[in-house]
């Protein structure tokens, strides 16, 4: 009796439906992790939110061994929103957003511009600071440190945070450790929810569907504090009704 055999392409048809599945429930999940963050259902704040948002992104020397040159961090701190109205996927929430800029002290006459036009000099949201390499972990503990001295809930953000996670491993800084972090979110992830996509964009890409303007991308800190706007924005975004079609 002739057996019947399975066509092998079919079973890797499967397989990639099955991994494709199952990468959108987990997408899904973090969507619904950070609509739980800002205490957010059918588009309107249930109540306050105790959680501290910290977003982290990391800017590399594009010639190897690519050390870090950057690093931007923004932090949105929900005591401090309360019951303020977010406006538009939570724009009136961006001037309570804290930025910070380290520029690493060896690295600061490089400026990237094979891969990306870099552009460290323009930090729009304040000072940037700059670091010794050996002390770089050391500035982002002291501005870490109000947070965890008070036991708050801290929420990693990023774009890609994955990357950055590792970049900061390179330095020995273990953001997840250190953060003591309840959670992740990523500005990339919840944008293929809301686009209902496998593919992932830029932030760029993000902010334009967003709607958010922006200027100066590849400047850790301004792509940090973009980061998280574009976070929550994307979060807002997928409570809103559905456009007629």
């Amino acid at each position: 009796m002739a057996m019947l055999r399975r066509d092998p392409n079919e079973r890797t048809k499967l397989s990639a439906e099955q991994r494709f599945e199952k990468r959108k429930e987990n997408r899904k999940r973090e969507l619904q992790s950070m609509l739980g963050y800002l205490e957010l259902k059918d588009g309107a704040m249930e109540k306050k939110s105790d959680v501290v948002f910290f977003c982290v992104d990391v800017e590399l020397i594009e010639v190897s061994p690519n050390p870090i040159s950057e690093i931007g961090i923004a932090i949105l701190d929900m005591r401090r929103v309360g019951g303020q109205s977010p406006g538009k996927r939570g724009q009136e929430w961006w001037p309570l957003m804290q930025a910070h800029h380290l520029r690493i002290k060896e690295y600061a006459g490089l400026t990237n511009y094979r891969f990306v036009q870099g552009c460290p000099d323009k930090f729009e949201f304040g000072e940037s600071t700059f670091h010794p390499g050996s002390e770089a972990q050391d500035a982002i503990r002291a501005i870490l440190k109000p947070f965890l001295e008070s036991n708050r809930r801290i929420v990693l953000a990023g774009h890609d945070i994955n990357q950055d996670v590792k970049y900061l491993s390179k330095i020995g800084f273990d953001l997840k450790h250190e953060t003591q972090r309840i959670g992740a979110v990523d500005s990339q992830v919840l944008y293929q929810v809301w686009m209902e996509s496998d593919i992932s964009r830029s932030l760029g890409t993000v902010l334009d569907e967003l709607g958010f303007e922006y200027s100066y991308l590849h400047n850790a800190g301004n792509d940090a504090v973009h980061t998280l706007r574009a976070a929550i924005g994307v979060a807002f975004a997928t409570t809103e009704p559905a456009s007629p079609t």
